[in-house]
């Protein structure tokens, strides 16, 4: 019997090792080949990259004899593309490439918006977007309202069309019944021109909540005075979320017209925009404003107190706010944060 399991084990023993010495020669042929083909290609590449660069940055022709019509020579003219793409502002350089990707690689893509592997996909849409091939457009179009492709391939084909501005994108978007995430209508509003955005202005309140909320992400990020009007629109919407988010956004432009509006937040039944109200008054400093902040000392959300006492600090007499604070306030809670922030600074529950 013991025999028998020796034996056993000394069979299984030789077995493993042969698997793995294939194994071994497996990945190591794998690997010589990837290297072969690493090689290939960037040898090609120098072949290829002054006659591109001739076409791209001066008058000179593209040399057909050296374009290979192979998955390497496709791959070679990708690789140097996108290099020259990270370096290029002026538009009659993207244009160039723009000409030149969709002679050069328009068919290549075609077929790897068809291939098995959804990385290759993917990829092949990324590339559609950095070399703005606009020859694709009806084909994304087709893709999107025909539902051929899963969610993630759907998003980036939005975001390839809102960077083409297409105007078929935008009728879906305003009269559809569907509605995607938030992040891919912010997404698509960064690439959209922004006639657009005034668009989903003008239309807010019959857009879904992710849009909406895409819309004043958009407005925080452009930190534009013109936007100011529609902001304080914002501020007496119904929907909390909106008005918090309008808040968010006079910081960042650092002015407001209606004061008056403004100083109803102090006193909201909701702490978030209290909070936001002592934020923004952070950065407005309006005198109106410290009697308000000294009362909100007392308020009964520590986060809430916090931000008044950081937004007293920056007044130019708020060290001496705070003192006062600190030794008379009837509030023993508004007493020790007055007192932490003139001694302290910055504070955490």
């Amino acid at each position: 019997m013991i025999d028998i399991s020796l034996n056993t084990l000394i069979f299984v023993t030789i077995l493993m090792a042969i698997i793995l010495f294939i194994l071994f020669f497996y990945l190591l042929l794998q690997k010589k080949k990837e290297q072969d083909e690493i090689y290939k290609r960037r040898k090609l590449k120098e072949k290829l990259r002054p006659t591109i660069s001739a076409f791209l940055f001066g008058e000179g022709e593209v040399q057909s004899r050296l374009i290979q019509k192979s998955i390497r020579g496709y791959e070679a003219i990708c690789e140097i593309l996108e290099e020259y793409r990270s370096v290029m502002k002026e538009r009659i350089e993207l244009t160039k490439l723009q000409a030149f990707a969709e002679t050069q690689l328009g068919s290549y893509f075609e077929k790897q918006l068809h291939h098995k592997r959804w990385s290759i996909r993917m990829n092949t849409l990324y590339r559609i977007e950095l070399f703005h091939m606009k020859m694709f457009e009806k084909r994304l179009l087709d893709m999107l309202e025909t539902g051929e492709v899963n969610s993630t391939e759907t998003y980036q084909v939005m975001r390839v069309l809102a960077s083409f501005n297409s105007s078929k994108l935008q009728e879906i978007l305003f009269t559809t019944q569907n509605v995607w995430p938030r992040f891919i209508y912010r997404e698509m509003l960064r690439r959209f021109d922004e006639e657009v955005l005034f668009q989903g202005e003008a239309v807010f309140n019959e857009l879904p909540y992710p849009f909406q909320a895409a819309i004043m992400d958009r407005l925080t990020e452009r930190k534009d005075y013109n936007d100011l009007v529609f902001v304080e629109q914002q501020l007496q919407s119904k929907n909390l979320e909106i008005r918090v988010a309008a808040l968010k956004i006079i910081p960042q432009i650092g002015f407001i017209y209606n004061y008056d509006l403004l100083e109803t937040f102090s006193r909201s039944a909701f702490f978030q925009e209290r909070l936001m109200f002592a934020r923004v008054v952070k950065v407005l400093k309006k005198e109106r404003f410290k009697t308000i902040l000294v009362v909100m000392l007392a308020d009964s959300n520590w986060w809430v107190r916090n931000a008044a006492a950081e937004a007293l600090k920056t007044y130019q007499d708020g060290e001496f706010i705070l003192e006062y604070a600190s030794e008379n306030h009837k509030d023993q809670f508004a007493r020790d944060m007055a007192r932490q922030w003139r001694n302290d600074g910055d504070v955490y529950e």
